[in-house]
């Protein structure tokens, strides 16, 4: 909202979007992070890319989501894990990073086309396609296309 709110007030001439460099989905928040501290740029929300650590909230933002959280249980509160399961979920998730909006990336080939395009998450992938992201991660899960994809 504050870019949205900057835009309007401003006008969209006043702003200009450019691809500062191209990396792989692995480097990009390392590169990300780069760039903030060489540019340092205003519009900036986070002071670390992919993580809320250091956002400064107001205080009646913090009362916001402190009372939209009240009388919440986490499904899994209280309950046991065993030694087998963190393994199975530990090797599950070698590779990925956490604490950031990157997922997984996902190579979505056209059939007709044979084209392949790279998404840096099956998200994007499905925003981008049009569709659930749920059918996006049964499609990998199946290895089915769909939409001719």
């Amino acid at each position: 909202m504050y870019i949205n709110r900057a835009l309007l007030k401003n006008g969209y001439s006043n702003f200009s979007l450019e691809i500062l460099i191209y990396c792989e989905p692995a480097e990009l928040l390392k590169k990300e992070n780069e760039f903030f501290k060489l540019l340092k740029p205003y519009y900036n929300i986070l002071p670390t890319a992919g993580s809320p650590l250091g956002t400064i909230r107001s205080e009646e933002t913090k009362q916001k989501i402190s009372e939209s959280i009240k009388g919440s249980k986490h499904p899994n509160y209280g309950k046991k894990i065993s030694l087998d399961t963190k393994q199975r979920i530990s090797e599950a998730r070698k590779g990925q990073i956490f604490g950031s909006a990157i997922g997984i990336p996902v190579e979505v080939l056209d059939l007709e086309t044979n084209e392949i395009k790279i998404y840096a998450s099956g998200r994007l992938a499905a925003k981008d396609l049009g569709i659930y992201p749920t059918t996006v991660f049964r499609a990998i899960k199946n290895s089915k296309p769909v939409k001719k994809r």
